[in-house]
């Protein structure tokens, strides 16, 4: 019997990390013989969702793709790529990093963002309250006007990218691999400055500087 004729010449699978076995079999259904994926391993932080995370190389490498690392950073300043080369081992270069206007203040969890986004409210300092999808009635909204300040899990943040990146009240287990990859996703949010805060009095002179 002949087998059917896939439906695509290529296919293109960005970030392909977050992908769960399921859904990457629906993809390489669909797939001839040339497959070009983009993914990241060291920010895999969907584990809870069954993503295959770290073990995506294998699985592309069984349909006959080549891995190739990227080490340029457009995104953050050397200070910020040397703290991530800290994290993880990755060599990373600072290129050609460009400023967004933005900051951000991200949390663990969803009652931390409340928090937070509670505490700038008392200041009236203006902000952008961000939650997950439990959340959709409020998913996104300004508090106290227009403002370029963010308020998020660092779940939500994934993909994006700030000036100023402040986290609140965490520090990851540093013997649990999924923990790890959410704080350095945590920082390398972040374009020229990154700080840790564990209490809601911190925050005020943080991003008012």
């Amino acid at each position: 019997m002949m087998k059917d004729k896939p439906k695509f010449d290529w296919i293109l699978i960005d970030e392909c990390q977050d992908l769960n076995p399921e859904e990457m079999d629906v993809v390489l259904s669909l797939v001839g013989d040339k497959i070009f994926a983009v993914g990241d391993p060291y920010q895999s932080i969907y584990g809870f969702q069954g993503a295959l995370g770290p073990t995506m190389m294998a699985v592309l490498q069984k349909v006959g793709c080549k891995k190739v690392e990227l080490h340029n950073n457009y995104r953050s300043c050397p200070t910020i790529v040397e703290k991530l080369n800290g994290i993880y081992n990755r060599q990373l270069i600072s290129r050609n990093v460009k400023q967004t206007g933005n900051a951000a203040i991200l949390c663990r969890t969803n009652d931390d963002v409340f928090l937070v986004s509670n505490y700038l409210k008392g200041k009236g300092i203006p902000h952008t309250l961000r939650l997950s999808v439990e959340y959709a009635d409020v998913k996104e909204r300004d508090i106290l006007g227009e403002n370029n300040l963010k308020v998020m899990t660092i779940h939500q943040s994934k993909g994006m990218e700030f000036d100023k990146v402040v986290l609140f009240s965490w520090y990851p287990d540093i013997d649990q691999d999924e923990e790890m990859r959410c704080y350095y996703v945590a920082v390398a949010r972040a374009s020229q400055n990154f700080h840790e805060v564990s209490e809601l009095k911190e925050l005020r002179r943080l991003i008012c500087i």
